[in-house]
């Protein structure tokens, strides 16, 4: 039967081949034939995203695949581009992730947004867990302090935001006007930079 698989015979048959056999009717005989619910598969593949500067890949993620909960066998699991596949019961299933910070997963394939999964008896689904590496944020905030006469303000300055050897500004962040707070905050990628100013009253 569609979805199903052969366990075996019970009464007096004799298997003579796979899921056959051969019955001698000298008198009245029942034979039961056992039949479960074939297996289901879901395959859970990890990709990983860096476009901001990110340097983790699909193993540095703990997949989880649960029912009601609770881990199956197997689970948790190292992430993979190859995708692992876990065989399961018919029924309801959920993949997630332990977190990791600076990166926002979403899923795709046959998973839903917050990961959930139907499997029907010998159903084979695949679900995709993508995680792309979070842009971070540095605000900078000039302050001018006018306490023996000064007049100038925040916007006398020209702030900047530099990378590399020589430090040079970050294209499209960097220069900018000075600003009190809430200062001016910029986009970057993950790494290491250096903020200065330039101009403004001796």
């Amino acid at each position: 039967a569609a979805g199903s698989e052969f366990v075996g015979w019970s009464g007096p048959c004799a298997e003579t081949g796979p899921a056959t056999c051969t019955v001698t009717m000298d008198a009245s005989k029942t034979v039961v034939a056992t039949f479960r619910a074939a297996a289901g598969s879901l395959t859970v593949i990890k990709q990983v995203v860096n476009d901001d500067g990110g340097t983790l890949s699909a193993g540095d993620f703990a997949l989880h695949v649960r029912a009601g909960g609770v881990d199956v066998s197997g689970s948790p699991m190292a992430g993979s581009e190859q995708g692992v596949t876990y065989a399961l019961e018919p029924g309801s299933y959920e993949v997630s992730e332990s977190a990791v910070t600076g990166y926002a997963a979403s899923f795709s394939g046959d998973c839903g947004a917050g990961g959930s999964v139907g499997l029907a008896a010998g159903e084979s689904k695949t679900c995709v867990v993508t995680n792309d590496d979070v842009a971070p944020t540095l605000t900078v905030v000039k302050h001018v302090i006018n306490d023996d006469g000064g007049t100038a303000t925040a916007g006398d300055w020209t702030m900047h935001i530099r990378a590399g050897e020589p430090p040079a500004d970050v294209n499209l962040a960097s220069p900018f006007p000075g600003r009190e707070l809430p200062g001016t905050t910029r986009t970057l990628r993950a790494g290491g930079y250096a903020v200065s100013e330039s101009g403004g009253p001796d």
